[in-house]
């Protein structure tokens, strides 16, 4: 071959290669990949939006390239993208779809992108999309609420009883599927119950339902509501005032509230107060029967009284802004309260072929007062949602409660009197950090004590100290359709009875949750919690109290904690605007804390408290939101379970054996809208027979309707009633068996042929738009619930 030929050929081969390499990095930079992560909104509550639409599509023509639905932190990310010209567009029901161009030549960061919710304005009306019945989260339900919850209900009491799943009996008293061991919060942070019932329902935005707590909330917690709401407080004044009225003297069923705040600058001042009124006649039947001696005795006991209930709780507190980063709080409440029952004895003992007759009366003293105070600061980083919060609270308890008989037997008069004097105090200090550790990874967690002291002021028998140490942590992942979130809470306790006992514990209690999202309407949950319940001073104070003089109650400072351990598999589901879900479950309780009674040496039924064995149960849950005929809401809650009770050697001693029974509780609300501010709505509730260890307690079926009508946006008078023509209403029953004895009490209200309660309702409020803080109260059980 010639040189020159060589020459050209090895010129060729060099061009070639230079042109082969441009080739592969042209290609390499067009096609090299990207991603794009944000995180989305609501506009006016600045809350996460979950679970919406991120669409990718090209600027040229519109082509849709890739999307994927918003975490239930707001959060989302595309990738792989490659470099060029594109348009985000988000959407979620009831919210306006917002576009974004995006110029894709590295990754892109787009920050928080606020979605504001769907409305139309015109001169005179306004016109909004209707929101959707609910949506599932990785570890809740989120209830949205509607115009017509807003307008069958006044308070945020009334407003959580057409929650499914949430029970609100005609004192209030709120649980959820079947358990009172909750907590309430509001905006994320705690607050005691009877803060719900001065609550708006017009201010609430939606409602938090979590079944299975994670490590965050305390150990005993069964489930948490979490309230939220709307971002629309105004500087000058506001505020609302409830007044009610009775319509019989016989049935005073009244809960007054007034709500006032002020708002300058910095500073927000706020009171509010709720009260509680329940005045009912009424009857107690007691059915008691026992062997001994190869003698059978009956006694037949029956109280005709008047059951005299008030409460009046007064909030207040202020918000300081020191910053946008920078928030204090303080708040407080205090609240004197009764629960009394006065009237007339009747009884009969029939033993070995005689009858005895007794008559006599009963006269009970009881006066209360608790207070709280509380301080608490927020610092807000930087990254939205990340915050550090600490904590410092004090409550104070102090009672006394006393119930004297004076009995006839003819010949003579028998007096009787049995009562405590119980004081508790309670400090709780508390640092919570939320932050997001990566994109796709964030950490929540915090330290907690509580320092707790006991007594009866009327003995030196009982002198309580408790002392609790948690910390608690847990860490959630999204990926594509999953999201896991895995925490523990690590408890180190201690409890002393002066000059008896010092107890330490210490628990670990773990929790898990994935939810796996089938499509953007379905998902699926799996859940595991293990939490403990601790004894309240009530369960621990050994002093003795009676209902009646066959009849004696104390409690027990030996008690050690139980434990709950809770194994659920949900799915749910929306269609439209409507919502169903479908759950099973097995909870188990270990070392459980039950009453158990027994026939004394001097013929008294004679009730203890203690650990007496393990409880488990199966069961199946179907809750719903539907919307019929468009003016008609349906709200269906249905639980069926089976339940088995294994007790230990100690509830053998007294003759308790084990138990297997099926159980079944149902919630329905309705809620009817009509033209000019006309709403009318129906409350149900039913629940079987329940079983403990030892009881079985029972109630009639329980509801309410109510009609509603609204005058000018700020007025709003309401007509209730409850169980009208009934006349009378089973609020407690029990049954006991034991070796050689049973007893049955029946508890009644009298109630007029139709008990009607009428409410005014006048909501006002001047000035612009500021923010206000939302901080919590922790609540704390010291005395069980009597009468209804």
């Amino acid at each position: 071959m010639k040189p020159t030929q060589k020459f050209r050929i090895t010129r060729i081969i060099a061009v070639m290669f230079f042109l082969v390499s441009i080739s592969i990095e042209i290609n390499a930079q067009v096609h090299q990949r990207y991603s794009i992560a944000g995180q989305l909104a609501d506009k006016n509550s600045a809350l996460p939006l979950s679970f919406a639409t991120v669409a990718l599509k090209r600027s040229a023509d519109s082509a849709l390239v890739t999307g994927v639905s918003s975490g239930a932190d707001g959060k989302f990310i595309l990738e792989p993208v490659e470099r060029g010209k594109y348009e985000l567009v988000i959407s979620a029901i009831g919210y306006e779809t917002s576009y974004k161009n995006i110029d894709l030549s590295n990754d892109v960061e787009t920050g928080t992108i606020l979605l504001q919710e769907k409305s139309f304005s015109l001169p005179e009306i306004v016109i909004s999309s209707e929101r959707r019945k609910a949506e599932n989260g990785a570890d809740k339900t989120v209830w949205l609420i509607n115009e017509g919850m807003y307008d069958a209900s006044s308070s945020g009491t009334d407003l959580l009883g057409h929650i499914p799943g949430i029970n609100v009996d005609m004192m209030k008293n709120i649980s959820l599927a079947g358990s009172s061991n909750i907590i309430i919060l509001v905006d994320g942070r705690e607050r005691e119950r009877n803060f719900v019932s001065q609550l708006d329902a017009s201010r609430i935005d939606k409602v938090e339902v979590i079944d299975n707590p994670g490590a965050g909330y305390d150990a005993g917690v069964t489930g948490v509501i979490n309230i939220i709401l709307k971002k629309d407080r105004k500087s000058g004044i506001s505020g609302y005032v409830n007044a009610e009225l009775p319509s019989s003297r016989s049935e005073i069923y009244l809960f007054p509230s007034y709500s006032l705040s002020y708002g300058t600058g910095k500073i927000n001042l706020y009171t509010s107060y709720n009260g509680e009124f329940a005045y009912f006649d009424i009857i107690e039947r007691t059915t008691r029967t026992f062997l001994r001696n190869e003698i059978t005795t009956n006694i037949f006991s029956e109280q005709s009284v008047r059951q005299k209930n008030y409460s009046h709780r007064f909030h207040y507190g202020f918000d300081y802004y020191l910053n946008e980063k920078n928030q204090f709080n303080f708040y407080a409440w205090y609240n004197p309260w009764s629960r009394e029952f006065d009237g007339s004895i009747k009884q009969t003992v029939e033993a070995n072929g005689s009858e005895t007759g007794l008559s006599g009366t009963r006269n009970d003293t009881d006066k209360n007062s608790s207070s709280s105070y509380s301080a608490y600061y927020r610092h807000n980083f930087a990254k939205p949602g990340n915050k550090l919060e600490l904590d410092l609270s004090n409550y104070f308890y102090k009672g006394k409660s006393s119930t004297d008989f004076n009995i006839d037997k003819g010949d003579e008069v028998i007096s009787t009197s049995a009562g405590v004097m119980p004081a508790q105090n309670t400090t709780i200090i508390k640092i919570d950090l939320k932050t997001s550790i990566t994109e796709k990874i964030m950490f929540d967690g915090g330290i907690k004590s509580r320092f707790q002291s006991m007594k009866d002021r009327q003995s030196d028998d009982f002198n309580y100290h408790e002392n609790v140490y948690a910390a608690y942590g847990s860490l959630t992942y999204q990926i594509s359709r999953y999201t896991i979130k895995a925490g523990m809470r690590v408890e180190s306790s201690s409890s002393e009875l002066e000059g008896s006992f010092n107890k330490k514990y210490f628990l670990i209690l773990p929790g898990a949750t994935l939810n796996y999202r089938l499509n953007s309407k379905q998902d699926i949950n799996l859940n595991y919690s293990k939490t403990v319940n601790r004894p309240a001073l009530y369960q621990l104070n050994p002093n003795i109290v009676s209902s009646d003089v066959f009849s004696a109650a104390s409690g027990n400072p030996f008690l050690k904690p139980d434990l709950f351990r809770n194994l659920s598999l949900k799915y749910s589901a929306t269609s439209g605007k409507n919502y169903y879900s479908v759950q099973v479950y097995y909870r188990e309780r270990n070392d459980a804390i039950s009453n158990y009674t027994f026939v004394n040496e001097n013929g008294i039924f004679e009730t203890g408290v203690s650990n007496l064995g393990n409880i488990k149960a199966w069961g199946l849950e179907l809750t719903g939101s539907l919307k019929l005929f468009k003016i008609l809401s349906f709200n269906p809650y249905f639980s069926l379970y089976d339940l088995r009770t294994s007790t230990n050697s100690f509830a053998c001693q007294y003759g308790i054996g084990n138990r297997n029974k099926g159980f079944f509780e149902t919630g329905i609300s309705v809620i009817a809208g009509f033209k000019h501010g006309i709403t009318t709505s129906l409350r149900f509730h039913y629940s079987t027979p329940k079983s403990d260890i030892q009881t079985i307690t029972f109630e009639d079926a329980l509801y309410f309707i109510s009609l509603e009508k609204s005058f000018f946006k700020n007025y709003k008078v309401a007509l209730g009633s409850a169980l009208p023509f009934f006349r009378s209403f089973t609020y407690l029953g029990y049954e006991i068996n034991g070796s050689g004895f049973r007893s049955r009490t029946e508890s009644n209200i009298r109630l007029s042929r139709i008990p009607l309660w009428i409410t005014f309702r006048y909501q006002f409020n001047s000035g612009k738009k500021i923010n206000s803080i939302d901080r919590d109260k922790e609540e704390i059980s010291n005395k069980p619930v009597k009468g209804f």
